[in-house]
């Protein structure tokens, strides 16, 4: 029996659902570029910003001459536009990348107040 010839590959493939094809043909059936692969420059400048943003909360923000209430405002909008920076960027970038990113970031010290008591601890 001979192999099926290309156009047929192609219109078998294209009569199927994705779900149907073979791992190795789920990357053929999608299309080469498209709006994640447009946006991955932006996402990537987007993470890079919402660090110096997030962090402006802490350490600009507590020094400019505004009021109390009006420091807090803007350290709030700071916190959350970094945030919504961040894992907006991390949509467009995939779960498994934004997992190495973060795998890489420095983690809260393991301060004795922080873990959770043994057994035995009062």
């Amino acid at each position: 029996m001979s192999a099926p010839s290309p156009q047929a590959a192609e219109a078998l493939a294209s009569a199927l659902p994705a779900a149907a094809l073979p791992a190795s043909d789920l990357s053929a059936a999608a299309p080469v570029g498209g709006w994640r692969a447009r946006l991955r420059p932006f996402a990537w400048a987007s993470v890079v910003l919402s660090f110096p943003i997030w962090g402006a909360a802490f350490v600009v923000v507590p020094f400019l001459p505004l009021g109390v209430g009006e420091k807090a405002a803007l350290a709030g909008a700071c916190i959350a536009a970094g945030e919504v920076m961040f894992w907006g960027a991390g949509i467009v970038l995939g779960a498994d990348l934004m997992a190495r990113i973060k795998a890489r970031l420095p983690s809260l010290p393991r301060w004795p107040w922080f873990r959770p008591a043994q057994q035995g601890e009062g």
